[in-house]
């Protein structure tokens, strides 16, 4: 009786079911699977198919994964079109997990971008640049970098944006200045970023004039993309370009400028801050007569035939004199345009 009962004993111990190294395999590659699929994800596009189909691996793979380690008989119910279904609780866990990967997207970075500045000496005698910082406006601080003995320094992890906007920038230096009126520039498509200076002989910077050629805008209702200018561009732009000081229209048969200012309705969302207004000194001979203006015109300013006029550049800091000619229609297809000499204060 007692070898009976032994023997009962025995067979229902070796019934019970022993752990399976192949569960344990298992888990572990479903664990390496599952983080290299989230990595995927977290790289992807998240509106792309691939996204989609890596949350789905992972989702799978941390199915495997609890049930490899636990082989959970939890379950999750429900109606779902009249039909009623139960799922185990490795599916209930890949159900959660492609989810939340499908909720909780991934938000990708803003792309950097990356520039270099060169100070181009245009001075006697050879460049000193030591002691000498270039603080640029890189959006809501401004950052200052001091460049090498040969003028030059690199600017990185800058998000593309600003870098497709004007930049504007400063030189502190005792003796060292801008060789001519250009307060800001636009990074060019070769990534480098040419800036002329010169030599501060003994106090301030003394203003100097720069004088350019005749220009001529076009209506901008009629020819939108010859109807700006850019001064430190030095070249013709369309009305709504980034980098415009002023442009031009017949408004109501009027001939009228429009400054670029930031305030609404005709909101420029940079700060711009340019003016127009009557000359003082109604001649070119000089710019130093347009700090005393008090009141400056901007959005849309009517103009006169041969009236020299104060216009105040897109960022407030410069200073040009136009000296405006109305021109007839002669083009019907593009309409009125107008010519202005001008000149602009630089440093020296």
């Amino acid at each position: 009786m007692d070898d009976g009962m032994d023997s009962s004993v025995a067979n229902t111990t070796d019934s019970y079911p022993s752990p399976s190294r192949e569960y344990l395999l298992m888990s572990m590659i479903s664990l390496l699977v599952a983080c290299a699929a989230a990595y995927w994800a977290s790289v992807q596009p998240a509106e792309s198919p691939t996204y989609f189909f890596a949350v789905l691996i992972a989702a799978v793979s941390a199915a495997l994964l609890l049930f490899g380690i636990l082989k959970s008989t939890a379950t999750l119910t429900g109606p779902i079109l009249g039909l009623k279904l139960q799922a185990g609780g490795p599916a209930a866990l890949a159900i959660a997990v492609l989810l939340i990967g499908m909720v909780y997207k991934p938000v990708p970075p803003a792309p950097l971008g990356e520039f270099t500045v060169k100070l181009r000496w245009v001075g006697d005698g050879p460049p000193n640049f030591q002691g000498t910082t270039v603080v640029l406006d890189l959006g809501p601080e401004d950052k200052a970098f001091a460049p090498s003995p040969m003028g030059s320094f690199s600017v990185s992890h800058v998000p593309t944006e600003v870098t497709k906007q004007p930049i504007g920038f400063e030189i502190r230096s005792s003796t060292i200045g801008l060789a001519d009126g250009q307060s800001s520039f636009v990074v060019p498509s070769d990534r480098v970023v040419r800036i002329k200076v010169g030599p501060v002989r003994s106090g301030p910077l003394e203003p100097v004039l720069i004088k350019g050629e005749r220009i001529m805008l076009q209506d901008g209702f009629r020819s939108f993309s010859d109807s700006g200018y850019s001064f430190p561009l030095r070249r013709i732009v369309s009305w709504g370009d980034m980098n415009v000081d002023i442009g031009f229209a017949m408004q109501e048969a009027r001939p009228s400028f429009f400054i670029p200012f930031d305030e609404e309705p005709y909101s420029t969302k940079d700060g711009a801050s340019g003016g127009l207004a009557l000359a003082p000194i109604q001649s070119l001979t000089g710019v130093h007569d347009c700090a005393s203006i008090k009141e400056w015109k901007h959005h849309i300013v009517e103009v006169l035939d041969k009236t020299v006029y104060c216009l105040k550049l897109r960022y407030g800091k410069n200073f040009a004199k136009l000296f405006v000619g109305l021109d007839s229609g002669n083009d019907p297809t593009r309409g009125a345009s107008i010519h202005f000499d001008w000149v602009m204060s630089g440093v020296e």
